[in-house]
C-alpha cells in the first residue's frame, strides 16, 4: 500500500515539475515569437528599402510561422499534464487549473550524510530491485536447463 502510494506521490511530483517546463518552454516560444515578428518587420523593411532581397523575407516569415506552430502542441501537453495531475489528485479536470507560471526556485540543497536507506523507499529503485531478482531466478532456471537430464527407469527384461 505505501509502495502505491509512494508511486502516486511520485507521478504527481513528475507531472507538476513537467508541467512547469512545460510553462518555461510556452514563456520562451511567445517571446521568440515577438522578436521573430520584429526580425520579420525589420527584413520587410530593409527589402522596400532595397538592402534584401525577397529570398530574406520569406525566410523571416517561415521561423515566424515554424515558431507560431510550436505554440499549440506546447499548450496541449500542457493540459494533458494538467488532466493528469487532476486525476491524481482526484479532482475533475473541468474543474482543476495550475496557474501557467514558470518554475523559478531552485531545488533544495540535499544535506550530506543522509542514510541511504531513503533510496529504498523510491519506487523505481524498488520496481528495479524486483526486476533484478526476477532477473536472476530466471538466469537460474536457464543454467539448470543447460546441463543434461538423465532418468532411470526401474524396467527390466529378457528377450529371447
Amino acid at each position: 500500500m505505501e509502495t502505491i502510494k509512494l508511486a502516486i506521490q511520485a507521478e504527481v511530483a513528475t507531472d507538476y515539475f513537467t508541467l512547469r517546463a512545460l510553462d518555461a518552454q510556452t514563456a520562451l516560444l511567445r517571446s521568440d515569437i515577438e522578436v521573430f515578428q520584429k526580425s520579420l518587420e525589420l527584413t520587410q523593411n530593409r527589402r522596400s528599402g532595397g538592402i534584401a532581397s525577397d529570398l530574406d523575407v520569406a525566410q523571416a516569415e517561415t521561423v515566424l510561422k515554424t515558431t507560431q506552430a510550436e505554440l499549440p502542441g506546447t499548450m496541449l501537453q500542457r493540459a494533458q499534464f494538467q488532466h493528469a495531475l487532476a486525476v491524481l489528485t482526484g479532482q475533475p479536470a473541468s474543474t482543476f487549473a495550475v496557474a501557467e507560471r514558470p518554475l523559478d526556485t531552485a531545488p533544495p540543497a540535499i544535506p550530506p550524510g543522509l542514510p541511504s536507506e531513503l533510496l529504498e523507499r523510491r519506487p523505481d529503485i524498488s520496481a528495479a530491485e524486483r526486476r533484478m531478482a526476477a532477473a536472476n531466478a530466471s538466469v537460474g532456471v536457464a543454467r539448470a536447463a543447460f546441463f543434461p537430464t538423465i532418468q532411470f527407469n526401474g524396467l527390466g527384461g529378457l528377450k529371447a
